[in-house]
């Protein structure tokens, strides 16, 4: 499948460019106010001077959570946004669900020059870098966090900022001054960064992209909830569009279906939903409350959250750990995941439903098929598919 050009692309290559001259031109105070903002969420921040600095410092954090009999796990990033300190992963096949959701300790490891200034500049960012590597709408898969969660994922996180000596200017004498790695790094972008012109600091990203799904009207939340579930069922997924009084009967059916004997319902699960499915006596809806662990969690064959948004453009379900949702990893281990979408939780577009979540929320956006694409940007399913996800609109 192609999914063909937006409409609005070059206006969102504009406004990607200016934003990215914001950074260049203010990274120093960008790179603070994100090292506070993770501090703030519970998280730790180490700076590196160069890749092998950063390596001893991975080194030294893993062998010191390994004294204390820690699961570890290590990831890149994508994007640092220096508002609210939130790190995004975006990614094509899944795989990198894992981290976020179960070790002990996470570690991301990510160079400075992937901050961006705030949580809204990414409604850009998301919708550029998928079509240029899949040809999806956007990322099959993105996950971000800020800092710890009580209860879900790990309780230990840690920020590597890297430095790999790119920027021009970083040489300069007042970086001989510096007596630690922030200290050096700081020095480095201040110095590149001194020759500059006040006036030239001075950067208004223009916001002239589209936002609503192209086609859609404003006010047509009909054709919004169409587009969800077209876009949902092109992509592989089971998609169903029914009325509130037919979802137990509905979600009966897809569970017999999949061969489903048991089933996590985190709390706040629409009640009554698994009713017509619990009636067969062989069938039991288990409780993670206390946690499970991995392996009690891959013995279980389905899970049934609802959601914290949608977005119809791509067909994207987004969770956030809250009310009927559960943490992460009952979202990731077993091997059916039935989503209940309410039709008033969808938008139209990542600008129109970037506002609606909390960035400090740990949050898991999936659309139901990893991807792939060749050369000519005809997207296919990628060599690791996902998991069987059922998609359940209600109206």
């Amino acid at each position: 499948m192609n999914v063909g050009e937006r409409p609005d692309r070059q206006q969102l290559r504009d406004s990607a460019a200016a934003i990215e001259d914001m950074v260049r031109h203010h990274l120093d105070s960008y790179l603070v106010q994100l090292e506070r903002a993770v501090e703030d969420a519970g998280g730790a921040v180490h700076w590196a001077t160069g890749a092998a600095e950063a390596n001893l410092l991975v080194d030294a954090l893993v062998r010191q959570e390994r004294l204390r009999a820690a699961e570890v796990g290590v990831t890149g990033a994508n994007f640092l946004v220096a508002e609210t300190g939130t790190i995004v992963m975006a990614e094509s096949e899944g795989n990198g669900r894992v981290c976020p959701a179960l070790p002990e300790t996470l570690i991301t490891v990510a160079g400075i020059e992937t901050v961006v200034p705030t949580w809204r500049d990414l409604e850009v960012f998301l919708q550029l870098p998928a079509r240029g590597s899949t040809g999806k709408r956007i990322s099959p898969y993105v996950f971000t966090w800020a800092g710890v969660t009580d209860g879900d994922g790990p309780r230990n996180f840690h920020l590597v900022l890297v430095d790999d000596n790119r920027t021009p200017g970083h040489r300069a004498k007042r970086s001989a001054t510096a007596t630690n790695a922030r200290e050096i790094v700081l020095a480095r972008i201040r110095d590149a960064l001194s020759d500059l012109p006040a006036e030239q600091r001075t950067i208004t990203a223009p916001r002239e992209y589209l936002r609503r799904a192209p086609g859609i009207e404003a006010g047509d939340h009909d054709a919004v909830v169409s587009l969800f579930f077209e876009r949902v069922k092109h992509s592989g997924a089971q998609a169903h569009r029914v009325d509130a009084s037919v979802l137990p009967k509905t979600i009966a059916t897809v569970l017999h279906e999949h061969g489903v004997r048991s089933v996590i319902a985190p709390a706040g699960v629409p009640e009554g939903c698994l009713a017509e499915w619990t009636v067969d006596s062989g069938n039991r809806v288990v409780s993670d409350d206390p946690q499970l662990s991995t392996a009690e969690l891959g013995g279980v064959d389905a899970v049934i959250t609802i959601c914290a948004a949608a977005i119809a453009d791509s067909g994207t379900v987004v969770l956030d750990g809250g009310p009927g949702q559960g943490r992460r990893a009952p979202t990731l281990v077993p091997g059916c995941h039935v989503c209940v979408v309410h039709a008033e939780q969808i938008a139209s577009s990542v600008p129109e439903m970037i506002g609606i979540l909390d960035p400090l929320r740990p949050l898991t956006w999936l659309s139901p098929r990893s991807a792939t694409a060749d050369l000519e940007m005809i997207c296919g399913p990628g060599v690791r598919g996902p998991r069987r996800l059922v998609v359940v609109i209600v109206e």
